[in-house]
């Protein structure tokens, strides 16, 4: 999946679009013909798919909004945001998302930005998880001292 993004770090033109992508099971790609047109340009996004169901969990990285996009209904809906709990509240650009066990997990990323170029600084040191059953956002305690991420990749692979 290829969603919204820009040229490079300073341009001012922001992308609308999303594409999918389809891998073949001898691994060659399929382009796609259209893009999905979101709601809104977005420079910054990430997001994770529930295969079972098709659906694909977009998290909005500077205001903690989530939505998810149905392909069978072709319809986008508003989520929980993250924004909702106060710990959590602030900027998340750069964080990495995965789907993990039927939860989608949300961690790393910048919370604040300098200067008149908005460069990233402070990264986060903690993990969310957001359960769509009953559609609730929660903090991972992790038992160590985490180390501030930015700039995060999740991947989930069944093995």
């Amino acid at each position: 999946m290829e969603m919204g993004g820009t040229l490079d770090v300073y341009s001012l033109i922001v992308s609308d679009r999303m594409a999918i992508y389809h891998v073949s099971t001898d691994f060659s790609v399929q382009t796609p013909e259209d893009y999905i047109a979101l709601p809104q340009p977005v420079r910054y996004a990430t997001c994770a798919v529930d295969p079972p169901s098709r659906l694909v969990y977009i998290f909005w990285e500077l205001t903690g909004e989530l939505s998810v996009l149905d392909f069978y209904r072709q319809s986008m809906r508003s989520l929980k945001p993250l924004s909702s709990l106060p710990q959590a509240a602030g900027a998340r650009v750069h964080c990495g998302c995965a789907w993990v066990n039927h939860r989608l997990y949300v961690c790393g990323g910048f919370r604040r930005f300098v200067g008149a170029d908005r460069r990233p600084t402070a990264a986060r040191d903690d993990l969310h998880c957001y359960d769509p059953l009953t559609d609730t956002w929660s903090e991972v305690l992790l038992r160590e001292q985490q180390v501030p991420r930015a700039m995060c990749g999740c991947v989930c692979l069944k093995m």
